[in-house]
C-alpha cells in the first residue's frame, strides 16, 4: 500500500487565484468542476482549566479562538466527476431530509387541529420530522468541499495541507504554489 502522500500550498500563493492543476486531489482523474470554499484553521487555544481562573470565561476563550482562526480562500479547485456525483447526491438527500422533515411536522399540526379528540398519533409525524430536519446537515458533512479537497488549513493559516494526494495532481502543481 503507497504512503500517504501531504503537500503543502502556500495560502499567499492560494490568494492569487493562479490556475490549479485539471486533476482531482482524491482519484487524479480530469476535473468536470471547479469549485471555491474557504478552508479554516484550527489553532490551539490555553488550557480549559484557565476559565475556572477569576475574570476568565468561556467568552473570553472563544474570543482568543475566534481572533487566531485564519480562514483561507481556494478557488478553482478541480473536482472529479465522482466527487461531483458524490457532492450532488448528498445535497440532495440532505434537501429531501430538511424539507421532507419540514413536511411531516405541518401534516401532523395539521392532522392535530383537525382531530377532536385527545389523539397521541399526530405526534408520529410531528417527531419523525423533527428527527429528519435534525440529521439533514449529516449528509453534507461527509461532502463537504474542504472534505472532498482533503484540504485542512495549518494552524497559523500560512498554508493549506492536503493529505493523500493523487500524483497527477501534484505532477501539475507549480513548485512556487508550494510551502
Amino acid at each position: 500500500m503507497p504512503t500517504p502522500t501531504t503537500v503543502a500550498i502556500a495560502a499567499g500563493w492560494l490568494a492569487e487565484e493562479p490556475p490549479l492543476p485539471d486533476r482531482c486531489v482524491k482519484h487524479g482523474e480530469p476535473a468536470v468542476r471547479r469549485a471555491t470554499f474557504a478552508v479554516r484553521s484550527h489553532p490551539r487555544t490555553s488550557s480549559r482549566k484557565r476559565a475556572f481562573q477569576p475574570g476568565y470565561t468561556s467568552l473570553n476563550r472563544a474570543e482568543e479562538y475566534a481572533c487566531q482562526v485564519k480562514l483561507v480562500k481556494v478557488s478553482g479547485w478541480p473536482l472529479c466527476r465522482s466527487c461531483v456525483r458524490r457532492r450532488t447526491i448528498a445535497s440532495t438527500l440532505a434537501g429531501v431530509l430538511f424539507f421532507g422533515g419540514v413536511l411531516a411536522m405541518i401534516a401532523g399540526l395539521v392532522a392535530g387541529a383537525v382531530d377532536d379528540g385527545p389523539n397521541h398519533l399526530p405526534l408520529v409525524p410531528i417527531l419523525l420530522g423533527l428527527a429528519a430536519v435534525l440529521l439533514s446537515p449529516l449528509p453534507l458533512r461527509r461532502a463537504g468541499l474542504p472534505r472532498l479537497a482533503r484540504a485542512a488549513a495549518t494552524a497559523d493559516g500560512s498554508a493549506v495541507q492536503v493529505t493523500d494526494v493523487s500524483p497527477a495532481f501534484t505532477a501539475q502543481l507549480p513548485a512556487r504554489g508550494l510551502a
